[in-house]
């Protein structure tokens, strides 16, 4: 499994570094509200209006036609790109490029929405898949998790000889989670997940 977690923090501040949440989203994933209830605010919230992949070779192009549900381009179609661009007026909405192989580059555009919700500081991400059993028995991937238990429960990895080539990285890894999730854990504020 290749899982990651996250280690975030409610902030009232909204700055360049911080995720918008709507309320929808932290009810999906469970998040005890009650607990982070002076920090819901309106905030910004970023919502995708469009996905347009460009390829850049004609046999991957001929597939991705056929199997996605995105506006798909040709590279060689530089003008139909900019018409589809200027006619739907994505122009004017935010842009990530994203360029996930040399085969082809995703073009995401966005609008943003103010909704009651809550801002959160990424503090801590990493690789997640050598935890103990217990910890996915009481855990779930998609939930967020708000109490001190969880945090300390997910410090407990186990050693694989696989994953680690000596006992040193492990004590390295371990040692960063601990000064990561418990070190760091705030209650009222601190949310841990992974996916």
């Amino acid at each position: 499994m290749g899982y990651w977690i996250y280690h975030e923090k409610a902030t009232l501040d909204k700055k360049s570094n911080v995720d918008a949440c709507g309320l929808s989203s932290l009810n999906e994933n469970k998040t005890d509200l009650g607990l982070f209830e002076k920090y819901i605010q309106k905030v910004e919230l970023k919502v995708l209006v469009d996905t347009v992949l460009v390829v850049n070779n004609f046999k991957l192009f001929k597939e991705e036609k056929l199997r996605l549900n995105h506006q798909i381009f040709h590279k060689s179609q530089q003008k139909m790109i900019e018409k589809h661009i200027l006619k739907n007026k994505y122009n004017l909405l935010t842009k990530e490029v994203s360029t996930n192989t040399a085969e082809r580059t995703i073009y995401s555009f966005y609008n943003y929405e103010t909704k009651d919700g809550m801002y959160t500081e990424k503090i801590f991400e990493s690789p997640f898949k050598d935890c103990c059993a217990e910890f996915y028995q009481k855990y779930f991937s998609g939930i967020n998790y708000s109490e001190f238990s969880a945090f300390k429960k997910a410090c407990e990895l186990e050693y694989d000889k696989w994953r680690y080539p000596n006992k040193e990285d492990f004590v390295n890894e371990l040692n960063l989670f601990k000064e990561n999730l418990i070190d760091k854990y705030e209650h009222g504020k601190s949310i841990l997940s992974y996916f």
